[in-house]
């Protein structure tokens, strides 16, 4: 998949790494979104990880929340735990930003 042909999106990992749960690190989870890329390579890039918990992608022909869900499945598999993921539009995350301000 061409990352220039798709929509970007945001995902967020809700509880990885915070207080001694779900340790993952930085490298384990690129593996693990390397692994869902070889799967659904049609559909899905991952472009960048921001800290353990938040993955910006780059998809096509499908819906942000699948992509979430492949990400969950691929967790799963990999910790043996329901981890949640939250996906949006980076223009959704955008337009909230320029909404309300982002200060210092």
């Amino acid at each position: 998949m061409n990352p220039k042909n798709g929509k970007i999106g945001v995902a967020f990992i809700r509880g990885v790494s915070m207080f001694g749960s779900h340790n993952l690190s930085k490298d384990q989870l690129r593996r693990i979104l390397k692994n869902v890329e070889r799967k659904h390579s049609r559909n899905v890039k991952f472009l960048s990880i921001y800290d353990n918990d938040t993955i910006i992608f780059s998809k096509t022909g499908v819906h942000y929340a699948t992509v979430g869900r492949w990400i969950e499945d691929a967790l799963l598999e990999q910790l043996g735990e329901k981890i949640f993921v939250t996906t949006r539009s980076l223009e959704k995350v955008k337009r909230v930003v320029d909404k309300f301000g982002v200060r210092g």
